[in-house]
């Protein structure tokens, strides 16, 4: 276990530090597990621990204990600030993100910024914010002013994402992306590099440790540049590089302790921060103050990097307190990003980023194609360079540019090759394109060997090479057949021909007519010996134990006995004979059976039946269970699980019903049906019933069958019967304003409604039997209207339904409201909070018409209703409308708990009628026809009356 881990056991799992304890027995693996938990890697809290002056592997291990104090802050300290920058990294995201409900949009986001951000990464988020709300706003005015609506300009903002500064487009030129890998740091701890140059506010840690002494001290450089050490002189670093600050330390500390060079430690704990301004074309142009451990090439990150047309090459940076001014460049930054040390920040400091100007494109064979930004004296050579350097398949004889000269495009060919070869250059001007091509054709001297030889491949073809020597650098395998091999010639228009030669005069004499000179693409193939061996096969299969196909043996020695040997011998169902199916060599369709005896065959090798077996025989070993039909018996019915079964001899209707797990509860016993078919190959096939009884125990107890078992034969089909008119218990539910609410089971499949309500005690004085409902389930029926005061004032009802397995009957509390709803003037006579949903509740008023509730409570029919749609839902579901009866109406009466409904009249567009359009005739004879039909009314009244 190392140091750093025995004293994370003592931070983490001691109240005191006791090292030797914990020596031998804490796993190392738990202790990162744990430092795990805590988001910390062993690598972040050494870095955390170095960046406070602490270096365990150099503290003495019995000075731990007094370092406690300070290692626990300093992990504290660190669990921290992860958590403050995961907080920050967030909050940025939401916060961005919530401007999309902008309105007014700085506001929104501000506000949803201050929700998320606590207390660190407050400063992180809040200039963010401001920027992109104030680039959406602008976006928003511009629209307005181009007139487009104030919500067409939103979502128009929205949807395109305002200025697009932080969207990630396509750079134009290379490099412009640089500041997404090299972001600046926000964190004000900082490992500094020895060129970090120390001012005013650096917070430096000494710590001086070897086995005799151990000191360490955190000291702040003074307004005045100086650093006061306790016993020492002042010191003043502002201006000095940290390398240089570390051996003027070094040398003074060694006046003072008896330490080498190797025992100080200096670091910067804490930079400083600086203003700098960022301007030209980055995306956000503005003031920044962030660690002074950045360089100016990291600042621009902190400008959420280029713009499009932001130089790479073209970028000053002005010193405030000297006036220098430097031109910094991305390229070299990205080639070397040691040159960032020179670019150190400095309070006051101002970075100009340019406008690009000479930007050339590159394509083709080279590693990075892309457009790239030169400047003075920079031309094709510093290009290639740029972009990584040519492919290996690059053509360098001709590179191309692509130019436009007096508003023609032209190619200018150049020979990159030659350039090289001179140290010279091709001068390249704004907007070229350089096209690099790939060598158009893949090299064509070589020749192939295959088949038969030892190093299969291409091989070059040197001048004056023939056959002989392809031959010799392939090396022929000894399987090669050398009398016959073929050389394959690839003709200029891709057609071949096949040139046929003989290896072995070849290698013997070299001036063969075969041995010709070899051409670019040849190919030579050698045949395998094997290729021209027949390759005869044997077959055994059928009843044996392993079906087998094996090579034929060229000497003929293959017997019966021999190939049955082989496949691992007969199975014991086999039968006594077999056939050798054998094939005419010169015509396949021609084939002959042979019956064997094979037990003969077997016990006497010399017989006439272990016959010589041929090429491609197959030996067919017959089966006794080929030539039997697989009987089956089949039980269904009553039976727990029905199903077809194997037939065997022995199986006897007991056996049947137990495979089939036994009878079920229905069963009825004394009916158990066996269907048989009898077949007879000179008679009809005829269908035998026999009904047989058992008992529960499936025993036969028919008294038919003395010897108490019924043999089964195959095909049989076995059926039980159920008791006949058998069910289990059929459930209904009745609840609410019964005296025994729950469920019941039917005692009769004819049971009826108020039965079923008298065994559940007759219903309470709170019940409201006209509000009573019956929901059947059975056949996805659903609720059923019913009046169950009628049919428990008269059974023979209509409504003394039948209840069927799964009925719920309900029968409410007494309602004594009325609700009125629809096109009523109620809502100019109410307020809100009594009118609920557009509706009324009433007092019940008795056995009235619906008309009179509307017209009393609801101030009658409004403009938009008619009276002929008045209805009435009463409480068990049924509707009444309203009649009309010559020119009368008659409204519906009402019931405890109905709902009164005047319905709206659908309004038609009103179409105007020409008064010459208007048929007088008409309307005299429909006029008559009213009048004559009032007339008859009132006389048919007057006869009544006077009867």
């Amino acid at each position: 276990m190392s140091k750093f881990t025995l004293l994370i056991v003592a931070l983490l799992f001691t109240s005191t530090v006791q090292l030797s304890a914990q020596k031998n027995n804490v796993d190392p693996s738990i202790i990162l597990a744990e430092l795990s938990k805590r988001g910390i890697s062993e690598q972040e809290a050494r870095d955390k621990l170095k960046s406070k002056g602490i270096d365990i592997d150099k503290i003495p291990m019995e000075q731990l204990p007094k370092m406690q104090r300070q290692i626990e802050d300093a992990i504290a300290e660190l669990q921290k600030e992860k958590q403050a920058k995961l907080q920050a990294q967030q909050a940025l995201t939401d916060a961005v993100e919530s401007t999309d409900t902008l309105g007014p949009l700085e506001e929104k986001a501000q506000k949803r910024a201050n929700e998320i951000v606590k207390k660190r990464g407050k400063e992180i988020v809040q200039d963010e914010i401001k920027q992109v709300s104030k680039r959406k706003g602008d976006a928003i005015k511009d629209e307005i002013k181009k007139g487009a609506s104030v919500d067409e300009a939103v979502s128009k903002a929205l949807i395109e994402g305002s200025d697009d500064s932080t969207s990630k487009t396509k750079p134009i030129i290379y490099g412009q992306r640089f500041s997404d890998d090299f972001p600046y740091m926000v964190e004000k701890d900082y490992k500094a590099p020895d060129s970090y140059v120390l001012n005013t506010d650096d917070k430096l840690t000494i710590t001086v440790s070897n086995s005799r002494v151990y000191d360490t001290k955190t000291v702040v450089i003074d307004k005045e540049g100086y650093i006061n050490l306790s016993g020492m002189p002042r010191t003043n670093l502002r201006g000095t590089s940290l390398g240089k600050a570390k051996k003027s330390l070094y040398n003074m500390y060694s006046r003072y302790y008896p330490i080498g060079q190797e025992d100080i430690t200096i670091v910067v704990s804490a930079a400083r921060t600086v203003t700098v301004s960022i301007v030209g074309e980055v995306k956000i142009p503005g003031t920044y103050t962030i660690s002074a451990g950045n360089s100016a090439f990291n600042a621009i990150s902190a400008a959420k990097g280029l713009t499009e047309i932001g130089s790479v090459r073209k970028i000053q940076l002005f010193r405030a307190t000297t006036g220098e001014k430097k031109r910094m460049d991305i390229y070299d930054f990205m080639l070397d990003p040691s040159v960032s040390s020179n670019f150190y920040l400095s309070e006051g400091d101002f970075i100009n980023v340019g406008v690009v100007d000479k930007v050339v494109t590159i394509e083709g064979a080279i590693m990075r194609p892309y457009r790239y930004e030169l400047i003075e004296g920079e031309n094709l050579m510093k290009l290639i360079t740029y972009s990584g350097g040519l492919t290996e398949n690059a053509y360098q004889s001709s590179v191309q540019v692509k130019r436009f000269i007096n508003d023609v495009e032209k190619i200018i060919d150049v020979n990159y090759r030659e350039l090289k070869d001179k140290k010279s250059d091709f001068t390249l001007l704004k907007g070229d394109v350089v096209l690099v091509r790939e060598i158009p054709e893949k090299y064509r001297n070589f020749a192939l060997a295959t088949g038969a030889v030892q190093l299969e491949g291409m091989y070059e073809i040197t001048e004056g090479m023939r056959v002989s020597d392809l031959v010799k650098r392939a090396a022929l395998r000894k399987e090669a057949k050398t009398d016959v091999a073929f050389i394959k010639r690839t003709n200029l228009d891709n057609t071949f021909q096949m040139k046929f030669i003989n290896i072995d005069n070849i290698l013997k004499n070299n001036a063969d007519k075969d041995n010709f000179l070899l051409q670019s693409k040849d190919e030579l193939n050698v045949f395998d010996l094997d290729q021209f061996s027949r390759k005869d096969s044997l077959f055994v299969a059928g009843a044996v134990r392993n079906e087998v196909r094996f090579a034929y043996d060229a000497g003929q020695t293959i017997r019966v006995s021999d190939a049955l040997s082989m496949a691992g011998g007969a199975v014991p169902s086999a039968t006594n004979f077999a056939y050798v199916v054998r094939r005419d060599t010169f015509n396949n369709k021609n084939v002959e059976y042979l019956k064997i005896d094979v037990k003969e065959a077997v016990e006497e090798p010399n017989s006439k039946d272990n016959i010589r077996l041929m090429p491609n025989d197959s030996l067919y070993l017959m089966s006794k269970e080929d030539f039997m039909d697989e009987g089956y018996i089949r039980v269904s019915g009553a039976v727990r699980r029905p199903g077809e079964y194997k037939y065997a001899k022995s199986l006897t209707l007991f056996d049947a019903l137990v495979m089939a797990n036994g009878l079920k509860l229905e069963a009825a016993t004394n009916r158990v049906d066996v269907f048989r078919i009898v077949i007879d190959s000179i008679q009809p096939v005829r269908n035998v019933v026999a009904t047989i009884e058992v008992d529960k125990s499936m025993n036969i107890i028919d008294s038919r069958y003395k010897d108490k078992d019924f043999q089964l034969e195959p095909y049989d089909q076995i059926v039980v019967r159920s008791i006949p008119e058998f069910s289990f218990q059929k459930i209904v539910n009745i609840t609410g304003e019964v005296r025994y609410p729950g469920q019941y089971a039917l005692i009769d499949k004819n049971e009826k409604l108020t039965s079923l309500i008298q065994r559940a005690g007759g219903l309470t004085s709170e019940a409201f039997d006209d509000g009573a409902t019956l929901f059947r389930s059975q056949d996805n029926i659903g609720y059923v209207i019913i009046q169950l005061k009628d049919a428990l004032i008269t059974p023979v009802s209509n409504y003394n339904l039948i209840v069927k397995e799964g009925d719920v009957i309900d029968i409410p509390k007494n309602k004594d409201i009325v609700t009125i709803q629809g096109a009523t003037n109620a809502v100019d006579l109410y307020p809100d909070k009594i009118l609920s949903f557009g509706r009324i509740n009433i007092a019940y008023e008795g056995d009235k018409s619906a008309y009179y509730y509307v017209d009393k409570f609801a101030a009658g029919v409004s403009k938009n209703g008619r009276k002929r749609l008045i209805s009435v839902v009463h409480p068990n579901g049924e509707i009444k409308r309203t009649k009309d009866f010559f020119f009368f109406k008659v409204y519906p009466k009402v019931k405890k708990g109905s709902v009164v409904t005047v319905g709206y009249v659908e309004k038609k567009p009103e179409r105007k009628v020409n008064k010459s359009d208007i048929d007088w005739s008409k309307v005299l004879a429909n006029s008559i026809a009213q009048a004559t039909a009032l007339l008859s009314f009132i006389l048919l009244i007057q006869n009544i009356n006077r009867n």
